[in-house]
């Protein structure tokens, strides 16, 4: 699932095209999601806990397959 996330994020970056994995700015994505409450919530209500397990698996994803 990860990976597919890491897909629509290059689509909507406008560089699924580009060779350059974007290993950083993926990461930092995921570290967004926990800084800013927006990024936190699902069905209207806070998730931190969810927002903290996307950052670690997209980190992982970024260190383990992008690098």
């Amino acid at each position: 699932l990860i990976a597919r996330h890491y897909q629509v994020i290059r689509q909507f970056w406008g560089t699924a095209s580009s060779s350059h994995k974007q290993a950083a700015a993926y990461a930092g994505l995921g570290t967004l999601y926990t800084q800013d409450e927006r990024y936190c919530m699902r069905n209207g209500e806070a998730q931190p806990e969810f927002a903290t397990f996307l950052q670690k698996a997209m980190q992982h994803f970024a260190n383990h397959h992008l690098q």
